[in-house]
This record gives structure tokens, sequence and C-alpha cells, in this order.
């Protein structure tokens, strides 16, 4: 297992993976998770013998991002790391993909 910052070509299979957890997070579309590219930091995966098991996307402080849960943080918060998702692909859980080291 590799866990790393997405790219660009990662964003199809991210966001199969999203699709694939509905209703556990939010649709979203290719053009959204471009701007979680340029946005989020950080925005990483996880893969598996260069198959995307899963990622995570975190948001900062100040962008426009359209989330009743994210305004409350930005509302009430001067400093924050903003967990938005984290999907797993259904194939890899349980199956304890991380050391727990960066």
């Amino acid at each position: 297992m590799n866990i790393r910052r997405a790219i660009e070509e990662d964003l199809p299979a991210v966001l199969k993976l999203n699709k694939a957890a509905l209703p556990h997070v939010n649709d979203v579309t290719l053009l959204d998770m471009k701007r979680f590219l340029e946005q989020a930091d950080p925005f990483l995966v996880i893969e598996n013998e260069e198959e995307i098991a899963g990622f995570m996307i975190v948001l900062q402080k100040g962008l426009d991002y359209d989330s009743l849960n994210y305004a409350f943080f930005c509302n009430n918060y001067s400093d924050f790391d903003y967990v938005d998702r984290i999907v797993i692909s259904e194939k890899f859980r349980g199956k304890k993909i991380w050391n727990g080291t960066l």
C-alpha cells in the first residue's frame, strides 16, 4: 500500500469510489473533484498495486465551498482541518491498508 497526494489522473477512479460510497458522502462531479485537487490540503489517495483503494480530502478555512458543516467550522474556529470525506473501496475495507506512517 502506498499513500500519496492525488494527481489529476487519479480523479476518474476517485470519482467512481465516491459514487460507490453514496449516500454516505455527497455526490460530486469531476469538476468538483478538480476543484478539491486545487484547494484541498491534503487530498490523499491510497493505492494498492496501482489501484486506488481509497482517498481522503481535507479542507482549510477560507474556501468557497457550499457545505453547512464546513460553514460551521469557518464561522466558529479560526484554524482547523476539515475532513470532508474519507472513502475506502469496499474491496479493501477491513484489510488494515494503512500501517500508521506516512
